[in-house]
């Protein structure tokens, strides 16, 4: 996360949730994803590719300049790299 957002000094809490997987985001649903980055993300992330259908996800929540805000990491099957994720 930290490479990918704009300005990561604004970011002042962050936590992690459990892991899960899911079988249920289409390669359709992840170039929809891919064109709604967030305005606070980069606009340069190298996106991993998927790899077979299920993804693993793991869920954030961190303070942007007061705000809380949350998102959806949806990670490969070896979780070295991010395939999309969207703010919750």
């Amino acid at each position: 996360m930290k490479a990918n957002v704009e300005d990561y000094s604004k970011v002042s809490y962050l936590e992690f949730y459990d892991v899960d997987s899911t079988r249920n985001i289409s390669d359709s649903l992840i170039q929809v994803l891919h064109a709604r980055t967030p305005a606070h993300f980069s606009r340069n992330i190298s996106y991993q590719q998927r790899d077979g259908k299920t993804l693993w996800l793991l869920r954030t929540r961190y303070l942007m300049d007061k705000d809380t805000c949350s998102a959806t990491f949806y990670m490969d099957k070896e979780m070295t790299g991010v395939v999309a994720f969207k703010e919750n």
